[in-house]
């Protein structure tokens, strides 16, 4: 029921919204906000995934079970698709591979970065060996003359396999003329696994860019510390100390990553609600004159 804005007294109706109630929008608030990682424009399905923009937050969070790829790069003319393969890293061995379809095309001299050889078309990575939950990459956006240019890309992340592969999640991140852009993504949910990455660009005159990629999967140690993230905001909104409710939501912050900005709204969404007065509760009835 709406909050009825009108004085104790004057309503025949005026009734406090339930503190119960409200106890579960501000606790969902509080774990809604210490779960967001980055503002990057983005859409999905339902799933336990992060996105970062920040490449030492992203390997930090898959400890070291990761590895690069895109190094020695060759010249000129590429195969239509190339295998990435042995890639061992931590306790896993790593393969994907690169393709377009219009062809693949090598630019800049050391190191070289990958990019379709045509417009409008987007740079694919497919074939993913199982269980990789983690991609993320340097990217870029260049012009004919292999000049880096400011502009915008997605990634958008697939899951299954054959035809019957689902959109996970598209995000977007803006990217400048000075160097690439990292943006990754950590799907933490253990029966999730990636089996296709476009990455293009709405622009009708840039390439999408790769200068690096990785691709890895997240330790047990990594989803464990999401969990214990999650329930140190759910002991947050319990305990009536500001000092220790603060302490609660900074820890599962600094598990998260979570922007400062966005802890300290954590922290104000877990405010106990004081429960409401008398006045406020108590169903007015009006006064009545003269005898019965």
């Amino acid at each position: 029921m709406p909050l009825d804005r009108h004085p104790p007294g004057l309503s025949a109706h005026t009734r406090a919204t339930p503190p119960a109630r409200i106890g579960l929008v501000r606790l969902a608030t509080a774990v809604g906000l210490s779960s967001a990682l980055v503002a990057v424009s983005s859409t999905a399905v339902a799933s336990n995934f992060s996105w970062f923009t920040s490449q030492s937050e992203f390997e930090a969070s898959i400890a070291s079970n990761y590895a690069t790829a895109l190094d020695g790069l060759a010249a000129n003319p590429l195969p239509a698709s190339l295998s990435f393969s042995g890639l061992t890293a931590g306790t896993g061995t790593f393969s994907f591979q690169a393709t377009s379809s219009a062809g693949l095309y090598s630019v800049f001299d050391a190191p070289r970065a990958l990019t379709p050889d045509a417009l409008e078309i987007p740079l694919v990575f497919e074939g993913f060996s199982p269980g990789v939950r983690a991609f993320g990459g340097l990217f870029a956006l260049t012009d004919e003359n292999e000049a880096r240019q400011a502009g915008s890309f997605t990634l958008s992340i697939f899951t299954g396999s054959g035809t019957a592969q689902t959109l996970l999640t598209t995000a977007t991140a803006s990217v400048a003329s000075s160097g690439p852009s990292f943006l990754g993504i950590i799907d933490f949910d253990a029966a999730m696994s990636f089996s296709r990455v476009e990455f293009a660009t709405p622009s009708t005159s840039l390439y999408p860019t790769a200068e690096q990629v990785t691709v890895g999967v997240p330790e047990p140690s990594a989803m464990a510390g999401l969990t214990a993230g999650l329930l140190l905001v759910a002991i947050a909104y319990r305990v009536r100390s500001r000092l220790a409710k603060a302490a609660c939501v900074l820890v599962a912050a600094a598990a998260f990553s979570l922007p400062a900005h966005a802890a300290i709204a954590a922290v104000a969404a877990t405010e106990p609600l004081h429960r409401p007065t008398t006045a406020q509760t108590a169903v007015a009835t009006p006064a009545m004159s003269g005898s019965p």
